[in-house]
């Protein structure tokens, strides 16, 4: 699936305000030992592809 092809697809089932702003295709979620997605290191990986630091 592509890009285009997923906000194709939010577009015809998703109200607007619910549409994501922002699409990334990632190989893996980084985990915890527990299996847990560690989201800081989501947002950290973003805002290194952004140029920015926080």
């Amino acid at each position: 699936m592509s890009e285009d092809e997923l906000l194709d697809f939010a577009g015809e089932v998703m109200p607007k305000y619910m549409r994501p702003r922002h699409i990334r295709f990632i190989e893996a979620l980084p985990l915890t030992p527990s299996s847990k997605i560690e989201k800081y290191k989501l947002k950290q990986q973003l805002l290194a592809e952004l140029g920015r630091t926080s």
